[in-house]
């Protein structure tokens, strides 16, 4: 069989269709994995307010975090609890060195988008040694039925390093209980430290 310049414009539609497929392939995976970003425990992250933060999950659980907008300047993410996910925990975390004696102070911005119902967010540093092993925890405000559906609330804590600490590692996470009827969505619109 031979090709004759009569067989060219076939050649040429079949090459446009073709490259017309794989664009429209290409943008329904770029728009799913913007909408559906929930993730499994390992080395995940997400961009929020110039900081990259790792996600994180009890062990052979799922991180039901969802991004609304990832970015350098600012960044919103969704914390979900399902009934299916009771009696587990997941979140995000950055850890900074520290000194003996020094302050850090650790802000967000959050507002319900789901009224809590069997499920709690909470703020917590974690001081740890020059081996990695935490050496105490201080928790800070909690996020259930007292955030606004309506209006964002600023919550805030301030601690302390204690003796040998080298590493704060800052934490906001969802603990989901149950049993079977947990529900609600909490959304970190800012976050910051310092």
């Amino acid at each position: 069989m031979s090709w004759t310049k009569a067989s060219a414009p076939f050649f040429s539609e079949l090459q446009t269709n073709l490259i017309n497929t794989m664009k429209k392939i290409t943008l329904a995976a770029s728009l799913f994995s913007l909408f559906l970003f929930t993730v499994s425990a390992g080395a995940q992250s997400i961009r929020l307010s110039n900081v990259d933060w790792s996600i994180f999950a009890q062990p052979g659980k799922h991180a039901n975090i969802s991004v609304v907008t990832e970015g350098s300047d600012k960044g919103q993410i969704d914390f979900t609890a399902t009934p299916v996910q009771e009696n587990t925990y997941f979140g995000i975390f950055h850890s900074v060195p520290c000194k003996t004696g020094a302050t850090i102070h650790f802000e967000c911005s959050a507002k319900a988008i789901k009224v809590m119902e069997q499920c709690t967010g909470h703020m917590y540093i974690e001081w740890k040694d020059a081996d990695g092993a935490e050496i105490e925890r201080e928790r800070g405000p909690s996020m259930s039925e007292n955030l606004s559906l309506t209006d964002a609330s600023k919550l805030e804590m301030s601690a302390q390093a204690p003796a040998k600490a080298v590493t704060a590692t800052l934490v906001i996470n969802m603990e989901v209980s149950g049993p079977g009827s947990a529900n609600g969505v909490f959304r970190i619109q800012s976050i910051s430290f310092k």
